[in-house]
């Protein structure tokens, strides 16, 4: 079994921008992700991916995406990716590089996603 990516980033300001619509706040700021974590496979090449916010009734999610080291500045609206696998269904977003979220394996602690990060010898 592979790994998931697991890079966070701050979305920052962003946050706000994921409201809707933009002037209700209460209670909304507990349904956005501060801190997306991508859910590629470990090792994938490009961008990273974080789920952001659900679209309610719309099948569909506000995605940020980032390279290493450079902070996320807009927000996409990607459908759902909806593959299913018995009972799983892969919380990507449609035509995501890799393998569905239901085949990665997350990391168990981050002593753990250090060590895998470390150079082999």
């Amino acid at each position: 079994m592979r790994y998931e990516c697991a890079a966070r980033t701050d979305v920052g300001a962003l946050a706000l921008q994921a409201l809707d619509p933009p002037g209700e706040m209460q209670g909304l700021l507990e349904e956005i992700e501060r801190w997306p974590e991508c859910p590629l496979v470990e090792g994938h090449g490009g961008h990273h991916f974080g789920l952001v916010r659900w679209l309610e009734h719309r099948e569909a999610g506000l995605w940020t995406s980032w390279r290493d080291g450079v902070r996320p500045t807009a927000l996409l609206a990607l459908e759902d990716c909806s593959v299913w696998e018995g009972e799983d269904v892969c919380s990507g977003f449609r035509g995501h590089a890799g393998e569905h979220t239901w085949a990665l394996r997350a990391r168990d602690s981050a002593e753990e996603a250090v060590a895998a990060s470390r150079p082999a010898g």
